[in-house]
């Protein structure tokens, strides 16, 4: 068995060593991939003052990084080279022994490369889930934006409205513009990606920002919505679809985006829509019958 190590991340450095990580082993593990380097930025903008990186832990083998554990709340997501199979049942046998057994984990339904340790350890599969969503940009369906709208870039001064924006969007109070302000000032964030559709009079209507990653060739969308008046009329449709074709044209070739897998949630079908192939579900795993988390947008 090789012999591993983990320890609390140090800096701001180390962040974007574990995301240079990240990007590779969405290259490895495609399309079974856990999560990209603009996850892990978005992640980090919910906590401006940069608190939340003090849940995160690094797995080394020889002093290279093979995995990462980040604790947030009453979850944990995690990240493995799957070269070293046995380094998820540590990390997992960690977990169930530092945290709170209320504390979940998460795995692909289809591929089962992590359910045994999860199972060893007292974990069972609970209903909440993520849907994986992927899309060849070079062969995504062209749709229109709907008359008096156009896609653009989110400009600076148009943060507060794209705040309000996601607020209606998801009926949610958590965006700020504070913490807008940090997730753009990340060094993963790049402004000619965070697009939105406006009308003559200059309101924002649709919002997706794309997380791009030149190591992986992978665009991220994250997150996407539309204001609660605008639904149903093929906005947000539209500006994917605009986004989708500026990617391919600048040599990105692959998106990605989630979606709440509750069955009853029709995200699923809209990105079907939109020409997203489903994955598969991304599932929650607790060891206890406690309430699964909520999906925080």
């Amino acid at each position: 068995m090789s012999t591993y190590t983990h320890r609390p991340l140090r800096n701001s450095s180390e962040f974007i060593a574990m995301q240079q990580f990240t990007a590779r082993m969405v290259i490895q593990q495609a399309p079974y991939y856990i999560c990209q380097p603009g996850d892990l930025a978005w992640w980090r903008g919910a906590t401006p003052d940069d608190s939340g990186l003090a849940g995160i832990r690094l797995w080394e083998r020889d002093d290279t990084i093979v995995g990462w554990t980040w604790e947030t709340d009453d979850q944990v997501d995690s990240l493995y080279d799957t070269r070293y199979p046995d380094l998820w049942p540590a990390m997992v046998a960690y977990v169930a022994q530092h945290t709170a057994p209320t504390t979940s984990l998460w795995a692909f339904e289809k591929n089962p490369t992590r359910h045994a340790a999860l199972i060893a350890h007292g974990y069972a599969l609970q209903p909440l889930a993520l849907n994986q969503h992927y899309q060849p940009t070079a062969s995504a369906p062209v749709f229109s934006l709907p008359d008096g709208w156009t896609a653009t870039t989110l400009r600076e001064a148009d943060v507060p409205q794209r705040v309000l924006a996601q607020r209606s969007a998801f009926k949610s109070t958590i965006m700020t513009e504070e913490r807008y302000h940090f997730s753009r000032s990340l060094p993963s964030y790049t402004p000619e990606w965070d697009m939105v559709a406006v009308n003559a009079a200059g309101e924002i209507g649709a919002f997706c920002t794309v997380w791009v990653d030149d190591w992986s060739n992978y665009a991220l969308f994250e997150p996407v919505g539309c204001r609660q008046e605008h639904q149903r009329t093929g906005l947000t449709r539209g500006l994917i679809s605009t986004t989708l074709q500026r990617l391919a044209n600048a040599g990105i070739a692959h998106a990605a985006v989630m979606s709440d897998g509750n069955p009853e949630n029709p995200a699923r079908f809209f990105y079907a829509a939109c020409g997203f192939q489903f994955v598969d579900r991304f599932a929650v795993w607790l060891r206890s019958s406690a309430t699964s988390p909520q999906i925080a947008v």
